[in-house]
């Protein structure tokens, strides 16, 4: 089943690659590229109970219930008579709404109730900030699928990374110490420079100027750099950066 954009939202969790992700902050700004690759999740019996379902013996009003965290109100899930979805069934009123997907449940819960549906042993979503380090230019060495386990590329002049390829719920990487940027979709390495040219700048903060020069990437262009750029730019200003 196609998945609209306005389908997806923070918390919410989706196949992406074959691999279950919850949607996060720093997925927004890529999902109208990750949504290509992206996979509604089959609300099966497994799935209920990761998000905290019980099964229940007298299946009157349905064969899974959820109380609410006050337990003052509760949701019943009964099996589509066509096997096909799920109806709701609140209080003893089945809505005549049926659903088929986690995200879906996820969404109804939370209009409901006011209260985030969430797999157990995961915590509310909270904005982690990420400490990087401005430091002098190293060598980099990188392994991707595509090297198929053959001798890792490198790239620059000083020192010696070890990062592998790809990160899967990560469109971006941006190395501890600022010196080069990976894209996990469509492959590429860029090598962050700090110009003084202004037409090699893509953009200033905290008093440094920023750039992008690619060393690697088939066919990625001056308008990926940028939105590159763009992505760097924010990721540090929700971050922290330090001096050495």
């Amino acid at each position: 089943m196609p998945i609209e954009l306005e389908q997806v939202k923070e918390g919410l969790y989706f196949r992406y690659g074959g691999v279950v992700i919850r949607v996060q902050e720093v997925h927004v700004p890529f999902l109208h590229v990750m949504i290509h690759n992206m996979d509604p999740i089959p609300l099966e019996n497994k799935e209920l109970y990761m998000l905290g379902f019980s099964s229940v013996r007298d299946a009157k009003f349905g064969e899974f219930e959820k109380y609410t965290a006050n337990g003052q109100k509760r949701l019943w899930l009964k099996k589509n008579s066509t096997d096909r979805g799920w109806s709701l069934v609140i209080g003893t009123a089945d809505t005549g709404t049926m659903i088929e997907f986690v995200h879906e449940l996820q969404e109804i819960w939370f209009v409901l109730f006011r209260e985030s549906l969430r797999r157990a042993g995961d915590q509310p979503l909270v904005i982690n900030k990420l400490v990087y380090r401005l430091m002098p230019d190293a060598e980099i060495s990188v392994a991707t699928e595509e090297d198929d386990n053959r001798l890792s590329r490198s790239y620059g002049k000083m020192g010696r990374y070890s990062e592998r390829l790809p990160y899967a719920e990560q469109l971006y990487y941006l190395v501890w110490d600022c010196c080069y940027l990976f894209r996990n979709i469509r492959f590429a390495i860029w090598k962050v420079t700090h110009p003084k040219d202004p037409k090699y700048i893509l953009f200033s903060y905290l008093g440094v100027t920023w750039g992008l020069s690619l060393v690697a990437g088939k066919d990625t262009t001056d308008s990926d750099t940028r939105a590159a750029g763009r992505w760097l730019q924010e990721h540090l200003r929700q971050n922290d950066l330090k001096n050495g």
